[in-house]
């Protein structure tokens, strides 16, 4: 007999997201998921910052017999990242190499140089790694799209932190 999700709350929706088997039953999954997004912005609910980060993560798809369907990345979008990739390692590579790594702002100008430059660059690295992990995910066929996706967010917030300490070191070094 097939569960009635209708019927469920937004609170347990989340609880049988969180419990349900995915590959024993991808068709049920599809539909808690479905459930979610319907009732997710009808209820005024208070929302934990952790149920929010979950309803975010990339949903399984699976085809009409409930086998698993890889993500699939536009060859457009996978030549923008490596070329972006491409592009932020030779950039802070040669920011580091003569010592004076630029970054342009809307409202100015920052030249970095020393140990702010070489924090930068690894903040691009950072960067150049996000945008990789994108493009090797398309190739990866299994199912572990949440786990490209997790790091790909935690390369993003290091390299993010990584770039506001380059940013105001120079302000403590002395």
């Amino acid at each position: 007999m097939e569960p009635n999700y209708d019927a469920y709350t937004l609170d347990e929706l989340h609880d049988v997201y969180h419990n349900i088997d995915r590959d024993k039953y991808p068709e049920r999954f599809k539909k808690i998921c479905e459930q979610i997004k319907v009732k997710q912005p009808l209820e005024n609910k208070e929302v934990s910052e952790t149920q929010v980060d979950k309803s975010d993560l990339p949903v399984r798809e699976v085809d009409s017999n409930g086998n698993y369907v890889p993500n699939s990345i536009s060859p457009t979008d996978r030549l923008w990242n490596i070329l972006l990739a491409i592009g932020f390692t030779v950039y802070g590579g040669y920011g580091v190499y003569k010592d004076d790594l630029y970054i342009p702002f809307k409202s100015g100008e920052i030249h970095l140089s020393g140990e702010s430059a070489w924090i930068m660059y690894a903040a691009l690295i950072c960067g150049c790694i996000y945008f990789l992990t994108i493009v090797v995910d398309h190739y990866d066929k299994r199912d572990n799209e949440i786990k490209y996706y997790m790091f790909g967010k935690n390369i993003k917030y290091v390299g993010l932190g990584l770039a506001i300490i380059a940013i105001f070191y120079p302000i403590f070094q002395s």
